[in-house]
């Protein structure tokens, strides 16, 4: 998943699970999520990361979108439909 929390810069983690938190009347919907290490954009323009960082908490109304994660070796590449890369035939 994609989230944009604080400002226009994209993050993505890995949802854990999703949970109902009420406190003094209020419910809020949290996702509990492991975050990515930093993303890369490489010479074709895809992205790509090493490996998952820290967990955190993070409001559902943040989360951006699904997007999909594929390993090959030890790097992480994440596809991500509303930023395809776009290969052209020779």
């Amino acid at each position: 998943m994609k989230v944009q929390k604080y400002s226009n810069k994209e993050l993505y983690g890995k949802i854990e699970y999703f949970f109902v938190h009420s406190y003094l009347g209020l419910q809020r919907i949290l996702a509990f999520i492991q975050w990515t290490s930093e993303v890369y954009i490489d010479k074709y323009g895809a992205k790509r990361f090493q490996g998952y960082s820290h967990y955190d908490f993070v409001e559902v109304e943040y989360i951006d979108r699904c997007i999909g994660f594929m390993r090959i070796n030890d790097t992480f590449y994440i596809f991500d439909k509303e930023n395809q890369v776009n290969f052209e035939q020779l």
